[in-house]
């Protein structure tokens, strides 16, 4: 499990895992755009996240080395969400309201 400070995740990167969860998405590509289109982020940002998570090996996605491959979480990641250490309504309402935010504003 992750302990050290610089393992601990951003919560981004928490939303990210959420986002994903049970899931096998085609493409990390196809995600990203998910992501810009429901809660705004920057696609740089996301792209950020994904390498972050993959180096942390709590996800797996394709490389230009590996086409074809799905995203979608690795053992430790699915370890991770079912471990209670997200806390899904409450991350999942906080981008919620900043994005409605952002769209009134």
């Amino acid at each position: 499990m992750l302990d050290t400070r610089e393992d601990k995740l951003l919560q981004r990167e928490r939303l990210i895992l959420l986002e994903i969860g049970d899931d096998r998405i085609d493409s990390a590509s196809a995600f990203v755009d998910y992501m810009h289109e429901v809660y705004s982020f920057s696609k740089s940002s996301v792209w950020y996240n994904l390498n972050r998570l993959k180096c942390k090996g709590l996800l797996d996605f394709a490389s230009r080395a590996e086409p074809g491959k799905l995203l979608e979480l690795t053992e430790s990641g699915r370890g991770y969400l079912s471990g209670g250490v997200l806390e899904k309504r409450e991350l999942l309402g906080r981008y919620s309201y900043a994005n409605l935010m952002t769209l009134n504003g």
